[in-house]
């Protein structure tokens, strides 16, 4: 009978698997013999640790636990992260290696020669355990540790061993906000300094509506103190309703000198630099930012000796401005602090006289609800740009003049009542400086100057004004 050449190749493939799962099975035992697997070198709850000491290529250093309460030298007066140092101890008290290694005839081929750490921990009893730490095991994530004494070698994992492998400066706080625990909440106070803006922010006692409707729970006021107004609530939270989660990405330096600061952007008189100081709940914490290096910015924290990195993305606020913050609506008291309105036109003038929430104008009676359509679009004008140049003429098309109410004290001291003026100057094509109490800042198209003219010259009782002319 003969055999097909297919079927002879077919049982010489079968012969060679057969062989290789024989050689297989006998290697097998000889390497699992190199390697004695799952050995467990200290097991004890991490409240056992009484201290550690490290020495590695970013220096030494010794944490001490008691009572709870952990201390390092190297860190004093400097706020240190609980959790840090808490698997830290984990790691100390709960030691288990991978696998036993044989000893090799030179330990500098596995990095044990010139340790890359030495590790010394102390138990509450008084025992101790020693060892040091030598190459990275290739192609794993495990490390050739052996013990001091007995000299045994192990491998173990990265993740038991890393905390012994960092720099002391692991082991601080990267909170920089100093109110984690405090309910999430807008600043109460604060203020900001860079080369594009210097304001203070607090906040108010109740939360205010003004003419518009607008109703707002923070002011805000240059530092110069040249201008003041209330924040526009919802550029305030895009901007800062975050900084109570400011946490640094890594740690630069620990104790730097006065010129290392200078070196990081840092010095306290630097005219590039921001600082930010905020207050929530009852914590305020004060923070500059130094230099730009790639994604971060260096960051030094007042009272704090160390410069941290801050990435960008949790620093929207760089380059707000006042007038970014600022509610745009300039000139709109609430009404309940007005007596009376003065609305003058090159060619008239018209005198609004308010009781209550109704008013007459000129004489003519104006019902609730024909003037608080009015009182709503003369407090409509809004900045809408910043100006960049003076006003085209010194002569308004239109003046606002709201009066207030004089209170009792007022009354009896005789003094007189007090007054905000807005005046609307011509500038560039189709635009209306706003100048409030004699100083323009801002610009309004001038489609609002039409839109109260038109009301004003058409004004009756009984007909629907609306305040929607943007």
């Amino acid at each position: 009978m003969k055999v097909s050449k297919q079927l002879k190749t077919a049982l010489l493939v079968f012969v060679i698997l057969g062989v290789c799962i024989a050689a297989l099975s006998f290697f097998q035992p000889i390497r699992a013999a190199h390697r004695q697997q799952g050995i467990t070198l200290t097991d004890r709850a991490a409240t056992t640790l009484a201290s550690v000491s490290v020495k590695n290529g970013f220096g030494s250093y010794t944490v001490t636990l008691e009572n709870g309460v952990y201390f390092c030298e190297a860190l004093r007066g400097l706020p240190i992260s609980s959790p840090a140092l808490d698997e830290l101890a984990e790691n100390c008290t709960s030691l288990h290696a991978v696998s036993r290694v044989k000893t090799p005839k030179d330990l500098s081929e596995i990095g044990l020669a010139k340790p890359r750490a030495t590790v010394e921990i102390r138990f509450t009893d008084d025992t101790d355990l020693s060892f040091t730490l030598g190459a990275r095991v290739p192609e794993e994530k495990a490390y050739y540790m052996q013990l001091s004494g007995s000299g045994a070698i192990y491998i173990i994992s990265e993740a038991s061993v890393s905390d012994f492998l960092v720099d002391v400066s692991h082991f601080v706080d990267l909170s920089l906000a100093d109110n984690l625990n405090e309910a999430v909440e807008l600043p109460a106070q604060m203020s900001f300094h860079s080369a594009m803006a210097d304001f203070v922010i607090e906040q108010l006692p109740e939360t205010t509506t003004d003419g518009f409707g607008n109703r707002f729970t923070h002011r805000i006021q240059r530092a110069d103190g040249s201008e003041a107004g209330f924040v526009d609530p919802t550029e305030f939270e895009n901007y800062f309703a975050r900084l109570h989660e400011l946490r640094a990405s890594s740690i630069v330096q620990l104790f730097p000198s006065p010129e290392e600061l200078a070196s990081f952007g840092l010095a306290p008189d630097n005219p590039a630099g921001i600082s930010i100081s905020f207050t929530i709940g009852k914590q305020t914490t004060t923070l500059r930012l130094g230099n730009r290096s790639d994604d971060v910015y260096y960051v030094y924290k007042d009272e704090v000796p160390v410069v941290y990195t801050l990435p960008l993305t949790q620093v929207p606020w760089d380059n707000v401005t006042y007038y970014a913050l600022m509610s745009r609506f300039v000139a709109a008291p609430n009404l309940a602090q007005i007596s009376h309105i003065e609305v003058s036109f090159p060619d008239g003038q018209y005198d609004i006289v308010v009781d209550g929430q109704t008013a007459s104008c000129n004489g003519v009676w104006l019902s609730q609800r024909t003037f608080s359509g009015l009182y709503k679009l003369l407090c409509g004008a809004r900045a809408e740009y910043e100006m960049t140049g003076p006003a085209d003429s010194t002569l308004p098309e239109l003046s606002l003049t709201f009066w207030y109410t004089q209170t009792a004290e007022e009354l009896a001291t005789r003094t007189p009542a007090r007054s905000t003026t807005v005046r609307f100057l011509p500038y560039g094509l189709r635009r209306y400086a706003i100048e409030v109490d004699g100083v323009a800042r801002y610009a309004v198209r001038a489609a609002y100057v039409s839109k109260v003219t038109e009301t004003m010259l058409s004004l009756r009782d009984g007909m629907e004004i609306t305040s929607a002319w943007f």
